[in-house]
C-alpha cells in the first residue's frame, strides 16, 4: 500500500483567521474534542499560506490546541483577497450532498445503541436529529424543540401546512405541482411562475 504523504507542520507555525465568520458552542466544541480523540484529524486545515492563518478548521484547531496536539495537517491556498478567503471558507464549510431520511432513520434505529448521536450535528433542514428515533404519531413532534420556521407568506392569499405520512407521499405530491422539492424545501409559491417572478427561493 502506498502511504499517505500528509503536509504536516508545527501547530504553533499557524494561528486561527481573524475574520472567522463561524462559532461553535461550548457543548458542540466538546464533542469535537471527543471526536477528534476517537478518530483523529480525518480532512487536513485549509491555510492561507502568507497570513499563516486557517481559513477553514478553526474550531478543529482549537480543539486540537487544547488536546495538546503538535503538528496538525494542512492544505496550503493563497486567496487574492478577502472575498475570495471568505468563498474557500464557505467551500470548505459546504455540505453538497442531502440526507435520505427514510434510509438514515432506518440506519439509526439499527444502530441506536452503538452510536451517541448527542456528539454529532447532522444537518436535516429542521429536523433535530434525536427526534428521528422517536416513534411519533404527529409528523410536527419530529421538530419538537425546534424554533418555528416563519415562511415568507407576505402578500398571499392563503398559506396551509401539508403533512405526508412517507416519503413516496411527498414525492408524489412535488410531481402534482410541477415543482423539485428537497429535504431542505420550507415553504413553496404555487404557481412555479408566482414563485419566479416574486424571486423566493425555498
Amino acid at each position: 500500500m502506498k502511504k499517505e504523504n500528509k503536509n504536516l507542520i508545527l501547530i504553533d507555525d499557524v494561528n486561527v483567521w481573524d475574520k472567522n465568520p463561524r462559532e461553535i458552542s461550548s457543548k458542540d466544541f466538546e464533542s469535537l474534542k471527543k471526536k477528534i480523540e476517537r478518530w483523529g484529524i480525518w480532512k487536513p486545515f485549509l491555510v492561507w499560506e502568507s497570513k499563516k492563518q486557517i481559513l477553514g478548521g478553526n474550531s478543529r484547531f482549537k480543539a486540537c490546541k487544547e488536546l495538546g496536539h503538535k503538528e496538525i495537517w494542512v492544505e496550503y491556498r493563497e486567496p487574492k483577497d478577502d472575498a475570495e478567503a471568505l468563498e474557500m471558507a464557505i467551500a470548505d464549510n459546504e455540505s453538497s450532498g442531502e440526507w435520505i431520511l427514510s434510509k438514515l432513520t432506518g440506519q439509526l434505529k439499527e444502530y441506536e445503541g452503538d452510536i451517541d448521536l448527542e456528539d454529532y450535528k447532522i444537518s436535516l433542514g429542521s429536523i433535530r436529529t434525536l427526534n428521528l428515533l422517536d416513534e411519533v404519531d404527529d409528523p410536527n413532534e419530529l421538530y419538537k424543540g425546534v424554533t418555528d420556521f416563519q415562511s415568507e407568506n407576505e402578500g398571499a392569499w392563503k398559506s396551509i401546512i401539508v403533512h405526508f405520512e412517507e416519503e413516496k407521499d411527498y414525492n408524489e405530491f412535488a410531481k402534482l405541482l410541477g415543482q423539485d422539492l428537497t429535504s431542505k424545501t420550507k415553504s413553496i409559491w404555487f404557481p412555479e411562475h408566482i414563485r419566479q417572478a416574486r424571486k423566493v427561493y425555498e
